[in-house]
C-alpha cells in the first residue's frame, strides 16, 4: 500500500495507532457488550488488525527508503510516545479527539505540527479547539470532514470548507469519506492545501472503512486529477499563453481596407472592415482609425498598421559586443528589401512548402551569410529525429536531406559562404505528448539522433542541433521537449559526436524557469558550445 499511494504522487502515507488499555474503559475491554452496538462492533477489528510496534518500525524504515513522509494518528498518549521515538514529523489528531484537550495538550508537548479533523464536532467546539491550539504556538491545520463511513454526498457540505478558510489563519483541508474522486478534486479547486483519503486493496472487505476507501487505480486518478487541479487554479489575473497567441494570429481579426486609398484621405467608417490573420490593428480601435489622414497609399484588403493610427517611427540602435554579428530571420521574398550594411546573416526558417518549391527563379546574390532552419512539420508530421513510428522518422531524414541539398544550392547566392558551410539549424525532436521521459532514458533519445543525423550528406553544410523549450506547441496543443534541455546532456552530446549547437536565449529561458536554475550559469555552459547563440531582441 505505500508502494501504491507512492506509484500514485502521495506526498505521505497514514496509519493509526492505539494502546487499547489507554484508550478504553476496562470494563468494555473485558466485555465489549457493555459498550454501544458501535463499540461492540469495532473492537474486534482494532484487535485482529492492529499492527505491533516492530511493524510500525519497519513501516516508519521502508517510507524513508521510498522517499515517502510517513503519518500516524495517535489515539492516546502511549502512542503519540512510541511516534515520537521513531521520529514521525506530524501528528494526525482523528476527528473523534478534536475536542480532546487532555491529548491535545499532550501531543502539543512534542513540538510537532498537528493536523485536525473537524468531524461529529459543533462550530463552537471547532473554534474552541482553534483558539485552544493557537495558544499554544504549534503549527496546526484544520480539515473539513463528515465522519460517517461512507459519507453522502448531500451531507458532506463542502462549502463550510470556504468558511474555515475565511474565519482561521491556518492551513486548511480536506479529509473526505465520501466514495469516488470528484468532491476530493474540487476541494483541492477550492484551495484545500491537504487532501486526506483512505486507500484500500479492495472496498469489498471486511471493516468499516472499506467502503469508503479508494483502491488504488482510483486513488492514483484522483492524484492525478488534484494534480492538474493545482497546475490550473494559476494566478488571479489574465494573461494569453503562447498557444493563445498562435491560435490569436490565425484566428483573429485585424482591419483592412475595403479600397485603395490614396495618401492624405480622411479614413471613413467605409474603408475599413476586419479579417484574418489578427496581425495588424485590432477591429477594437475603429474608433481610434476613423477620421485619421493616410500617411501612405494603402491597397485594398491591405492591414492598417500603427503607422496610420499616428505612431511615430522610431530608430533604436543597438550595439553588440565585440565580435558579435547580427542577422534577422527572413523570407525568400523579403531579401531585395534588405539594405542594412552592418547585416551580417540571414535566416530563412522554412516551411514545409518553402522546401518542397525550393529556391525562387532568377534568385539574387547578396553580402550576407546565409542560414536554414528545418520545417517543424511536414504536412500533418511532426518531424522527429529520434523517434521509433518508421513513417515519422522515414519522413524526418528526407527532410533533413532536403534541406541539406537546398543548402548546396543557395550557397553560391551568398558572398558570406564563399568560404564556409551553410549552417542547417536542427530541431531533434524526441516530443512527447503524456509526460516527459525520465533523465536516465533520455540519452537513448540522443543515440538515435546521432543516427538520423548521419543520413545527412554534410558535404558545403554544417548541421546545428538547437536548444529547445520544455513545453513547445504543435499542432494548437502542448507537447514535452525531451532532448536539448538539460546541460549535462547537450555537453555530452557535443563532447561524444562533434556536432555543434545553437542556443536559443528564449527558450534557455523558458527551461531554467521552468526547471528552477540558474539562467547565467546555464548560458556561462552552453553558449561557448555554439555556433549560432540567438538572442531576440525587442
Amino acid at each position: 500500500m505505500v508502494d501504491i499511494a507512492k506509484q500514485a504522487g502521495a506526498d505521505a502515507v497514514k496509519f493509526q495507532k492505539r494502546s487499547l488499555k489507554d484508550l478504553y474503559q476496562k470494563k468494555i475491554l473485558d466485555d465489549p457488550k457493555q459498550g454501544e452496538k458501535g463499540v461492540q462492533y469495532i473492537l474486534p477489528f482494532i484487535r485482529e488488525f492492529e499492527l505491533s510496534d516492530s511493524d510500525f518500525c519497519d513501516i516508519s524504515d521502508y517510507c524513508r527508503s521510498q522517499e515517502i513522509t510517513f503519518m500516524c494518528t495517535p489515539w492516546d498518549r502511549p502512542s503519540s510516545d512510541f511516534l515520537s521515538a521513531i521520529g514521525v514529523p506530524a501528528f494526525k489528531v482523528a476527528s473523534a479527539d478534536l475536542t480532546n484537550f487532555d491529548l491535545l495538550e499532550y501531543l502539543i508537548q512534542k513540538g510537532r505540527p498537528i493536523l485536525l479533523s473537524t468531524g461529529m464536532s459543533t462550530e463552537s467546539e471547532i473554534e474552541s479547539t482553534y483558539n485552544f491550539m493557537k495558544e499554544s504556538g504549534v503549527p496546526f491545520a484544520l480539515l473539513h470532514c463528515n465522519s460517517t463511513y461512507p459519507a453522502p454526498f448531500r451531507n458532506i457540505n463542502l462549502r463550510y470548507l470556504q468558511t474555515l478558510q475565511e474565519k482561521y489563519d491556518v492551513p486548511i483541508g480536506y479529509s473526505g469519506h465520501e466514495k469516488g474522486i470528484s468532491v476530493s478534486v474540487v476541494a483541492a479547486s477550492m484551495g484545500a492545501s491537504i487532501i486526506e483519503r483512505h486507500l484500500t486493496m479492495d472496498r469489498t472487505l471486511r471493516g468499516p472503512d472499506h467502503a469508503s476507501s479508494l483502491e488504488p487505480q482510483g486513488f492514483s486518478r484522483m492524484v492525478r486529477d488534484i494534480r492538474n487541479v493545482e497546475e490550473a487554479m494559476g494566478q488571479p489575473k489574465k494573461w494569453m499563453t503562447r498557444g493563445e497567441m498562435m491560435n490569436r494570429t490565425v484566428l483573429g481579426k485585424s482591419l483592412v481596407a475595403t479600397q485603395d486609398i490614396p495618401k492624405g484621405t480622411s479614413l471613413t467608417r467605409t474603408m475599413m472592415t476586419a479579417k484574418s490573420p489578427g496581425k495588424g490593428i485590432s477591429p477594437q480601435r475603429i474608433p481610434d482609425l476613423v477620421g485619421k489622414l493616410t500617411v501612405r497609399d494603402i491597397k485594398a484588403d491591405e492591414e492598417f498598421n500603427e503607422r496610420d493610427l499616428g505612431a511615430a517611427e522610431t530608430q533604436r540602435q543597438k550595439s553588440l559586443p565585440e565580435g558579435f554579428k547580427w542577422g534577422v530571420i527572413v523570407r525568400f521574398g523579403d531579401m531585395d528589401t534588405i539594405v542594412h550594411p552592418d547585416l551580417a546573416s540571414v535566416e530563412f526558417h522554412l516551411s514545409d512548402r518553402d522546401l518542397q518549391g525550393g529556391l525562387p527563379e532568377n534568385f539574387g546574390t547578396y553580402p550576407q551569410e546565409v542560414v536554414l532552419h528545418m520545417p517543424e512539420y511536414w504536412g500533418n508530421i511532426l518531424l522527429d529525429g529520434c523517434t521509433t513510428h518508421p513513417e515519422t522518422l522515414s519522413t524526418t531524414r528526407e527532410v533533413w536531406c532536403k534541406l541539406a541539398d537546398l543548402g548546396r544550392e543557395i550557397k553560391p547566392h551568398f558572398e558570406g559562404n564563399k568560404d564556409k558551410p551553410v549552417k542547417l539549424v536542427i530541431h531533434g525532436g524526441g516530443w512527447s505528448q503524456v509526460m516527459p521521459l525520465d533523465f536516465d532514458k533520455r540519452w537513448t533519445l540522443y543515440e538515435r539522433l546521432v543516427d538520423s543525423l548521419g543520413q545527412i550528406d554534410q558535404t558545403d553544410v554544417e548541421v546545428l542541433v538547437e536548444n529547445m523549450p520544455p513545453l513547445p506547441w504543435f499542432f494548437s496543443e502542448e507537447w514535452f521537449s525531451n532532448l536539448f534541455m538539460d546541460a549535462d546532456l547537450i555537453e555530452r552530446f557535443v563532447e561524444d559526436t562533434g556536432y555543434g549547437t545553437v542556443f536559443d536565449t528564449s527558450h534557455a529561458a523558458l527551461y531554467c524557469n521552468y526547471a528552477g536554475i540558474d539562467q547565467t550559469e546555464y548560458m556561462e555552459r552552453l553558449i561557448p558550445l555554439s555556433a549560432i547563440s540567438m538572442f531576440p531582441m525587442v
